[in-house]
């Protein structure tokens, strides 16, 4: 079976920076709810909905399955996969699982135990019990959420809250789902 086949797209199931939708940027930016405007320090940024996909084309049926995304989480790293970004040891990205009716946000990024900087991720998934909570199918499915994609959709809903000693710069980081898929997982 193949690895599973993983896309991040906005609200409307369009993938991020799809060049025929020049309207829907490829990166992420949290703002006070005007694109260009940051979110200033010890304020909520703007909601901004998401969904991560696995093996679903809007519109397009997929014949042939792939691995479900099983233990699905989401976390944030720096630029660089690790946890030295301000935004990341603060804990200011918060997300919380739409497909799993949650009603707050829960921050996630890095706490400090010791010396060493661990990560703090969230469950996300599905939000189907019959295919797991935090699993994002990979079924063959009719590619509409409603049929028989709806599992193979993660609906998160995701805000910034900079601390309020928040360094005054463009802080860049990356969302990031983990997950394990495969046979004996």
């Amino acid at each position: 079976m193949k690895e599973p086949i993983i896309a991040w797209t906005n609200s409307d199931l369009i993938v991020l920076g799809d060049p025929t939708h020049p309207e829907v940027p490829g990166i992420v930016e949290f703002n006070d709810g005007t694109a260009g405007n940051p979110v200033l320090a010890d304020t909520d940024s703007a909601e901004i909905a998401l969904a991560i996909t696995n093996n679903f084309t809007n519109g397009t049926a997929a014949a042939e399955p792939c691995f479900d995304m099983k233990k699905c989480t989401f976390t944030t790293k720096d630029n660089d996969g690790g946890m030295e970004e301000q935004a990341v040891q603060e804990k200011w990205v918060r997300v919380k699982s739409i497909s799993n009716s949650e009603a707050d946000y829960t921050a996630v990024g890095a706490h400090l135990d010791g010396a060493t900087y661990v990560e703090d991720s969230h469950p996300i998934g599905c939000g189907d019990s019959g295919v797991g909570t935090d699993v994002i199918s990979g079924a063959a499915n009719d590619g509409t959420e409603a049929g028989t994609g709806k599992t193979n959709i993660a609906r998160i809903s995701i805000m910034a809250h900079p601390s309020s000693d928040a360094t005054p710069v463009t802080h860049n980081l990356k969302l990031r789902v983990v997950y394990t898929y495969g046979t004996g997982v």
